[in-house]
Parts: C-alpha cells; sequence; structure tokens
C-alpha cells in the first residue's frame, strides 16, 4: 500500500507588554501526521490513516507585582480538531478470540479551556505556588458503523467528552 500526504502549517502572534505585564494572542495550524494502519489484519480493514489537523488559539496574560516577588500567568484556549485519530476495536466475524484494535479517523473534536498559575516568592529560598485548569473536550462529530451479525448500526459519540480529558 503506497499513501502520501502534504500539509503547511501556520502560526500568528500578537505581544504587548506594559510595565510588569503582559498579554497576548495567538492562532496556529499543526499536523499529526496520517500513517499506515499496523493494527489492521486484512485489506478492508482501515489501511491508511489520514493526518489529524488542527486549528489552536489562545489568549492570555502574564503579570508580576511587588517588585517580581508575585506572578500570576493566565490562558484560554480553544482547539479544533479535524480527522482526529483514535483507536477502535474491530469486531470479529464468525470468529473467536480479541477483535483487533486500529486506528481510524474520527471526524472532529472541540477541546477549550483555561488555566491560571500563581507564584509567590515568600522569603529568597521559598516559592509558594498553585495553578488551576479547566478542560472541556468533546467530539464535535463521530460517528462509527457498529457490526453485529449480518446487522450493521451507526453509533453517534457526538457530543462525548474525550477519553483521558479530566475536566
Amino acid at each position: 500500500t503506497s499513501k502520501s500526504w502534504s500539509n503547511v502549517i501556520w502560526s500568528a502572534s500578537l505581544q504587548h507588554e506594559f510595565d510588569d505585564h503582559m498579554v497576548y494572542l495567538s492562532a496556529s495550524s499543526g499536523v499529526r501526521a496520517g500513517t499506515f494502519n499496523t493494527g489492521a489484519l486484512r485489506q478492508t480493514q482501515v489501511a491508511t490513516v489520514d493526518p489529524e489537523r488542527i486549528l489552536a488559539f489562545e489568549a492570555g496574560a502574564k503579570s508580576s507585582w511587588a517588585g517580581g516577588r508575585l506572578r500570576s500567568n493566565l490562558a484560554i484556549y480553544w482547539y479544533d480538531l479535524k480527522g482526529l485519530q483514535v483507536f477502535s476495536f474491530l469486531p470479529l466475524t464468525g470468529q473467536i478470540g480479541v477483535p483487533p484494535q486500529v486506528l481510524s479517523n474520527a471526524a472532529g473534536s472541540r477541546n477549550r479551556g483555561v488555566e491560571l498559575e500563581i507564584a509567590a516568592l515568600l522569603t529568597d529560598r521559598v516559592t509558594l505556588s498553585a495553578s488551576v485548569g479547566y478542560t472541556d473536550a468533546k467530539y464535535t462529530d463521530y460517528v462509527v458503523p457498529l457490526t453485529r451479525g449480518a446487522t450493521t448500526t451507526q453509533v453517534d459519540f457526538s457530543g462525548n467528552r474525550l477519553p483521558r480529558t479530566p475536566k
């Protein structure tokens, strides 16, 4: 099997500094390369996986007070992913055993969130720091065909949270 992909990625940002504070905006694109599916056992299974593409937007502020003894960072982000690469199990038809796990493309997901970090230099040798973050990551469009016997149905995972993503 032969397959090739080409991609163009870009990045743009604005930043403004004043006194002990800085604000920024950024936008960028990215790509996770397409690949061959080593989990596919037969040619009829997914043989290649297309690239995963992302548009990323972020805004934030970094501040310093009290002569640099108190610092804070705030970031808000939004990621829009297309062709998200996900692992899934293929059902075995008329066979016994462990179903093969294959990599395939989900249509898309949306990740958004906010992060806050605060650090205080209490003495020349002691720093107290704290951080908190919130992430909301969901599939925007992910429909998987599920075959049981001679019947195939569509299972819609759209709106479900992405696995292994804390909230």
